[in-house]
């Protein structure tokens, strides 16, 4: 008798990994949800110009994707048990490393992390995917040495970790550098005006004798207005903040500026802008003409 957990490994198929499959395993792990575009600039196309595969880790791209290579051996790699694809409403299909993808990796000592993203949360998927766009420009486009949090947040003993829990000390991203490391913050929208002085405090305590700062980077109406005007009122310069549609049109070489007029750049500046201002959303297929859901 065949039970259930025999059953759905009968319908994996066999998968031989080639070098480009581990790459595409190990972002995975490293960053836990990916969209198609994403994943695409990372491991498919790293030929583009700047501005090329900036549009892609935003997760820019138009409906041709899904018949490129790419795409097919993604289709591939689901299938064989080794990623999985997350399906919402009104938003892009997204990829997440499954067991078999974790096993594989662990077999090739090519695993940094004790456990991998199983699912991906409707209500969180959007900022993830939109951290990992920052950190993605920030390290393959720009050389940075960028920490995700999954990098940086306690794993218990069974390689559980929680975003939640994790989210609440740990800044989105962490740039490393001797003289000034950065926390890096990414805000789609405005959190309550009381929460800032509790988070920056822990800020303020967490980097005394270092010269760290703390970037901003927000996405609604006159949001680095409304940053520095809370960094003034509360009397912390280390605060930094730029538009995120400004990072991204300039692919990360927008000017971090604070309350005092100061500003940083975490690249040299450009004459023109890399990709136009507006920030529009990958297409989402008819799902019965690429698979599927998973």
């Amino acid at each position: 008798m065949v039970n259930g957990k025999q059953k759905g490994r009968s319908k994996q198929r066999k998968a031989d990994l080639q070098g480009r499959d581990m790459e595409l395993l190990q972002e995975l792990e490293r960053w836990g949800v990916l969209g198609l575009g994403q994943i695409d600039g990372l491991v498919f196309h790293k030929e583009l110009s700047e501005g090329g595969r900036a549009r892609l880790f935003f997760n820019e791209y138009s409906g041709k994707l899904y018949r490129l290579s790419g795409y097919k051996r993604l289709q591939d790699l689901k299938q064989s048990g080794h990623v999985a694809a997350h399906f919402y409403r009104d938003f892009p299909m997204v990829f997440t490393l499954a067991s078999r993808g974790h096993r594989a990796l662990k077999r090739a000592k090519l695993a940094r992390l004790p456990g991998f993203r199983r699912t991906a949360s409707g209500q969180l998927v959007e900022h993830e995917v939109m951290v990992n766009a920052v950190g993605l420009v920030l390290s393959k486009l720009h050389g940075l040495t960028v920490r995700t949090i999954r990098e940086r947040a306690p794993w218990n003993s069974r390689g559980g970790w929680s975003h939640t829990t994790s989210a609440a000390n740990i800044p989105d991203l962490w740039i490393s550098d001797d003289q000034e490391p950065k926390a890096l913050e990414v805000e789609l929208t405005k959190k309550a005006e009381n929460r800032y002085p509790d988070i920056w405090e822990t800020y303020r305590v967490r980097r005394r004798d270092s010269r760290a700062l703390v970037l901003y980077l927000t996405n609604w109406p006159s949001g680095p207005a409304f940053i520095r005007r809370q960094a003034a009122r509360l009397g912390m310069p280390f605060i930094h903040v730029c538009d995120l549609a400004e990072f991204r049109a300039s692919a990360g070489r927008c000017a971090f500026t604070n309350h005092e007029g100061r500003s940083l750049r975490l690249a040299p500046a450009l004459t023109a802008p890399v990709l136009s201002a507006s920030m529009p959303r990958a297409e989402t297929p008819n799902l019965e003409t690429v698979g599927g859901a998973a």
